[in-house]
């Protein structure tokens, strides 16, 4: 998660580690749906 903008963070190489990202602000909806999101991705 940050606060930065995602135009700055995923230019920086953070999508090439295989990290998930949710920028900042977000509501509780969004974080369950990220987590469900990561829980549900294939191991790897």
């Amino acid at each position: 998660m940050s606060g930065h903008a995602e135009s700055t963070v995923l230019p920086a190489g953070l999508a090439d580690v295989g990290a998930s990202f949710l920028p900042k602000p977000f509501t509780p909806e969004r974080l369950a749906r990220k987590v469900r999101e990561v829980l549900d991705a294939p191991a790897g």
